[in-house]
């Protein structure tokens, strides 16, 4: 996950989930799922990523219900340690009584003779009798104090679980109302993003119009002037002529692009070739290209396939709008590269697409969060944070990869797309 190969990651949980499942630990299991909640919610998998922490919150408590099991069986078991060896004195006091009472009938016989002797023992015994009967006491006191301490304290335990459960429902309540917020939020700034791009495109939709425009007032003003001198009318009619065509071809050009772009409805691929889509959006984004700005296509001859235009469309249009913006202020040489391949690899073919820029590095720091939501380097009239966010989705959204890395001089993105069967 942290070099963003997501797949390998998930190969990588299931083969880890398997393991977990033989060892049948509790902690292994609990480690596995805080990765797996992880990588779901990295992959904006959310229904899974509540799943994931509900098992985590249940696993938690089982552990502490374990610790708690554990720790009355270990009490339980000084206990009965405790009552065996008050067994074993009092077996071994018993002993002591019957070997002196067997004394005292051997004593009988010569009681006449050692009166004072068997008296002096007599008391020695019972001396001693009294004497370990009170240290048992005081052993069963002690006893009685521990187990009454190990009472009070299951007690507080049991209290502080009980807490705890109500502050985990009240943080889970949370956890899910914070998501469904963000879920929100989210799909609202997709559209505001979105909208946003729309409305640079009207800009460069009205920008490229104007010209075709020009050309035919152009011809129509030399027309006139044909009309008044009344010489040799054919031939100045013919370059006007071919003036207002070539206007009226690029203007209808544009508009058929406008309308492949902005129609979103349908879900279901289409026919197109790739190298024309990115003809296409660059239509639109030709009027902020500078001079200075070298613009190189390296296509390589792709065949009419199924996609959807309009997904790439809009993943080619951020992806350009965002090399434009960083080679606007290169001091450098100033070149945006835009390179198509089809590869082969095991899961079949796959079109790649390649979008290169001469600007400012992406810094160390920043890289790793370019496409995370609401991230951005840019003022705060100038970008949302969403833009790369909604070319990641777009990706994922069709099975493919979206890869950035710093060159010796600028950035590259790199997009990989499954060639799709026909539906």
């Amino acid at each position: 996950m942290a070099i963003n190969q997501i797949q390998k990651a998930k190969e990588n949980l299931e083969i880890s989930e398997g393991l977990v499942n033989q060892s049948g630990s509790l902690f292994s299991l609990n480690a596995y799922l805080r990765v797996k909640f992880q990588c779901d919610t990295l992959t904006r998998n959310y229904p899974v990523a509540i799943e994931t922490l509900n098992r985590i919150l249940k696993i938690q408590e089982s552990i502490s219900n374990t610790e708690i099991a554990n720790k009355i069986a270990s009490f339980q078991a000084m206990y009965e340690l405790q009552e065996k060896e008050t067994e074993i004195r009092n077996l071994k006091s018993q002993n002591e009584i019957y070997t002196l009472r067997n004394r005292q009938n051997r004593l009988w016989l010569l009681v006449l003779v050692v009166v004072f002797i068997s008296a002096a023992t007599i008391i020695v015994i019972v001396f001693k009798s009294i004497k370990q009967k009170n240290r048992s006491i005081e052993v069963l006191n002690t006893m009685n104090q521990e187990l009454k301490s190990h009472k009070e304290e299951l007690t507080s335990l049991n209290e502080e679980l009980a807490m705890n459960q109500e502050e985990l429902y009240e943080k889970n309540q949370h956890l899910e109302k914070t998501i469904s917020q963000l879920n929100t939020t989210q799909n609202h700034l997709f559209q505001v993003e979105k909208m946003a791009s729309l409305g640079v495109l009207s800009r460069g939709v009205a920008h490229e119009i104007i010209n075709p425009l020009n050309f035919i007032n152009g011809g129509i003003a030399l027309i006139e002037e044909a009309e008044k001198e009344d010489m040799a009318l054919a031939q100045k009619l013919e370059i006007p002529l071919k003036m207002m065509n070539e206007g009226i071809n690029r203007a209808v050009d544009i508009v058929r692009q406008l309308s492949a772009f902005v129609d979103q409805g349908n879900t279901r691929p289409q026919l197109a070739n790739i190298n024309q889509i990115i003809d296409g959006t660059l239509v639109f984004l030709n009027y902020r290209i500078d001079l200075e700005t070298k613009l190189i296509k390296e296509y390589a001859p792709l065949p009419e396939s199924y996609c959807f235009p309009d997904k790439i469309h809009s993943i080619v249009f951020q992806l350009l709008t965002n090399a434009i913006d960083a080679v606007k202020d290169s001091s450098g040489e100033k070149v945006i590269k835009v390179c198509t391949k089809l590869l082969k690899d095991t899961a079949g073919e796959v079109f790649e697409i390649k979008i290169y820029n001469t600007g400012e590095p992406i810094k160390p720091d920043v890289l790793p969060k370019i496409f995370d939501p609401f991230f951005t380097t840019k003022d705060a009239n100038k970008g949302t944070g969403m833009g790369l966010t909604l070319v990641y989705n777009l990706v994922k959204e069709q099975q493919g990869d979206l890869l950035v890395q710093n060159l010796d001089q600028g950035a590259m993105f790199t997009v990989t797309l499954p060639r799709v069967e026909k539906i």
